[in-house]
Protein backbone atom coordinates (compact mmCIF):
# COMPACT_ATOMS: atom_id res chain seq x y z
CA UNK A 1 0.00 0.00 0.00
CA UNK A 2 3.14 2.20 0.76
CA UNK A 3 4.25 1.58 -2.89
CA UNK A 4 1.44 2.83 -4.42
CA UNK A 5 0.28 5.88 -2.44
CA UNK A 6 4.40 6.55 -2.74
CA UNK A 7 3.52 6.10 -6.64
CA UNK A 8 0.47 8.14 -6.37
CA UNK A 9 2.08 11.28 -4.63
CA UNK A 10 5.37 11.09 -6.55
CA UNK A 11 3.42 11.18 -9.60
CA UNK A 12 0.54 13.21 -8.96
CA UNK A 13 1.07 16.19 -11.93
CA UNK A 14 1.41 13.75 -14.50
CA UNK A 15 -1.75 11.65 -13.45
CA UNK A 16 -3.65 14.58 -13.09
CA UNK A 17 -2.39 15.61 -16.67
CA UNK A 18 -3.36 12.29 -18.45
CA UNK A 19 -6.99 12.25 -16.62
CA UNK A 20 -7.35 16.32 -18.03
CA UNK A 21 -6.33 15.04 -21.23
CA UNK A 22 -8.70 12.31 -21.57
CA UNK A 23 -11.19 14.74 -20.40
CA UNK A 24 -11.14 16.76 -22.94
CA UNK A 25 -11.17 14.48 -25.46
CA UNK A 26 -14.05 12.78 -24.56
CA UNK A 27 -15.93 16.22 -23.93
CA UNK A 28 -15.10 16.80 -27.17
CA UNK A 29 -16.14 13.21 -28.59
CA UNK A 30 -19.52 13.63 -27.05
CA UNK A 31 -20.01 16.92 -28.30
CA UNK A 32 -19.18 16.38 -32.25
CA UNK A 33 -21.40 13.00 -32.02
CA UNK A 34 -24.33 15.63 -30.40
CA UNK A 35 -23.41 17.84 -33.41
CA UNK A 36 -23.19 14.94 -35.80
CA UNK A 37 -26.82 14.32 -34.97
CA UNK A 38 -28.15 17.64 -35.67
CA UNK A 39 -26.82 18.01 -38.96
CA UNK A 40 -28.20 14.55 -39.71
CA UNK A 41 -31.49 15.89 -38.31
CA UNK A 42 -31.43 19.25 -40.77
CA UNK A 43 -30.49 16.72 -43.33
CA UNK A 44 -33.16 14.96 -43.06
CA UNK A 45 -35.78 17.82 -42.52
CA UNK A 46 -34.59 19.65 -45.67
CA UNK A 47 -35.09 16.31 -47.42
CA UNK A 48 -38.98 16.33 -46.38
CA UNK A 49 -39.50 20.07 -47.15
CA UNK A 50 -38.09 18.90 -50.77
CA UNK A 51 -40.41 15.92 -50.67
CA UNK A 52 -43.33 17.33 -49.74
CA UNK A 53 -42.92 20.93 -51.03
CA UNK A 54 -44.77 24.14 -49.44
CA UNK A 55 -47.03 21.75 -47.39
CA UNK A 56 -44.09 21.03 -44.99
CA UNK A 57 -42.46 24.86 -43.58
CA UNK A 58 -41.64 24.32 -40.07
CA UNK A 59 -38.52 25.50 -39.71
CA UNK A 60 -38.78 27.22 -36.80
CA UNK A 61 -39.31 23.42 -35.34
CA UNK A 62 -36.00 22.38 -36.95
CA UNK A 63 -34.16 24.69 -35.78
CA UNK A 64 -35.71 24.29 -32.30
CA UNK A 65 -34.61 20.56 -32.37
CA UNK A 66 -31.44 21.26 -34.03
CA UNK A 67 -30.32 23.72 -31.51
CA UNK A 68 -31.90 21.10 -28.40
CA UNK A 69 -30.01 18.35 -29.86
CA UNK A 70 -26.49 20.47 -29.29
CA UNK A 71 -27.71 21.97 -25.77
CA UNK A 72 -28.58 17.85 -24.67
CA UNK A 73 -24.77 17.05 -25.61
CA UNK A 74 -23.50 19.89 -24.01
CA UNK A 75 -24.98 19.48 -20.70
CA UNK A 76 -24.32 15.25 -21.43
CA UNK A 77 -20.70 15.70 -22.37
CA UNK A 78 -19.59 18.03 -18.76
CA UNK A 79 -20.35 14.58 -16.49
CA UNK A 80 -19.00 12.24 -19.19
CA UNK A 81 -15.66 14.00 -19.09
CA UNK A 82 -15.78 14.37 -15.54
CA UNK A 83 -16.54 10.57 -15.52
CA UNK A 84 -14.71 9.15 -18.16
CA UNK A 85 -13.24 7.06 -16.35
CA UNK A 86 -15.98 5.21 -15.01
CA UNK A 87 -18.06 4.60 -17.74
CA UNK A 88 -16.20 1.69 -18.89
CA UNK A 89 -17.10 -0.26 -15.20
CA UNK A 90 -20.51 1.33 -15.40
CA UNK A 91 -21.73 -0.30 -18.43
CA UNK A 92 -19.23 -3.91 -17.49
CA UNK A 93 -22.00 -3.37 -14.43
CA UNK A 94 -24.84 -3.26 -16.41
CA UNK A 95 -23.74 -5.85 -18.64
CA UNK A 96 -23.23 -8.41 -15.51
CA UNK A 97 -26.69 -7.52 -13.77
CA UNK A 98 -28.22 -8.41 -17.22
CA UNK A 99 -26.85 -11.92 -17.46
CA UNK A 100 -27.39 -12.07 -13.79
CA UNK A 101 -31.35 -11.49 -14.30
CA UNK A 102 -31.52 -13.15 -17.30
CA UNK A 103 -30.12 -16.08 -15.04
CA UNK A 104 -32.24 -15.67 -12.04
CA UNK A 105 -34.87 -13.57 -12.49
CA UNK A 106 -35.93 -13.99 -8.96
CA UNK A 107 -32.68 -11.85 -7.49
CA UNK A 108 -33.72 -8.81 -9.46
CA UNK A 109 -37.61 -9.11 -9.21
CA UNK A 110 -40.83 -9.76 -11.11
CA UNK A 111 -40.63 -9.55 -14.69
CA UNK A 112 -43.67 -7.94 -16.71
CA UNK A 113 -44.98 -11.59 -16.93
CA UNK A 114 -45.92 -12.05 -13.55
CA UNK A 115 -47.25 -9.11 -13.02
CA UNK A 116 -49.76 -10.13 -16.00
CA UNK A 117 -50.51 -13.18 -14.46
CA UNK A 118 -51.04 -11.34 -11.28
CA UNK A 119 -53.60 -8.98 -13.03
CA UNK A 120 -55.70 -12.05 -14.02
CA UNK A 121 -56.02 -13.52 -10.80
Amino acid sequence: MKRICDFATGNVHTIVLIYAIVAVIVWVAVNLYFWKISFDLDREIREEMREYGDCYSDTDEAKFGKHITRLTGFIISIPAAVMWWCTPLIVAGLMIYDKIQEKNPELCGFKADDFDKEENK
